[in-house]
């Protein structure tokens, strides 16, 4: 995909998130859809966490020895293989306490805005050497919002049930 893509795959994933969140009011989002499920606002919060992890402005940043989408296809493979659970990292494991809506939103649309107006004025081939991924090694720019893409898009799909069962 090309760097514009990869920012109009974000956007799209992330007015659909909204889309999905928009509507419901506190005592939904916050409401247990079945037995061990995460709330919508407990999705939200960790797809939250997941945008603020990646500080793509603040990463040194090294030229790359490969194609900058290289690894795109792996993240596809792995994110968007639904027959896989996953346990997330410590770090954006969601809160157990009530989640206020209104913050949620907020905080999704300024994370999200915040990668894609980054991707816009970025060229996104340079190498992250400061963060790994466990199974993928170091990644690009590029390659980081594709895995936050697919993450993302996960998560939507999550998000669809979890509302289906509210």
């Amino acid at each position: 995909m090309t760097q514009q893509e990869e920012l109009s795959d974000l956007v799209a994933i992330k007015n659909e998130l909204l889309s999905l969140l928009e509507p419901l009011d506190d005592a939904r989002i916050n409401q247990v859809p079945f037995p061990g499920s995460w709330t919508a606002g407990q999705l939200g919060e960790h797809l939250l966490k997941s945008y603020r992890a990646i500080d793509l402005p603040k990463v040194q940043a090294i030229p790359s020895q490969r194609l900058a989408d290289e690894k795109a296809s792996q993240i596809d493979s792995v994110f968007l293989d639904f027959t896989t659970k996953y346990q997330p990292p410590e770090f954006i494991v969601p809160s157990t306490g009530r989640i206020s809506g209104r913050e949620l939103l907020e905080g999704l649309r300024n994370a999200a805005d915040g990668i894609a107006a980054y991707v816009n004025e970025h060229d996104l081939s340079f190498t992250c050497p400061e963060f790994e991924v466990i199974g993928f090694g170091e990644l690009t720019a590029q390659e980081w919002i594709r895995f936050l893409t697919a993450h993302s898009k996960r998560h939507v799909r999550q998000l669809k049930n979890i509302l289906s069962h509210l």
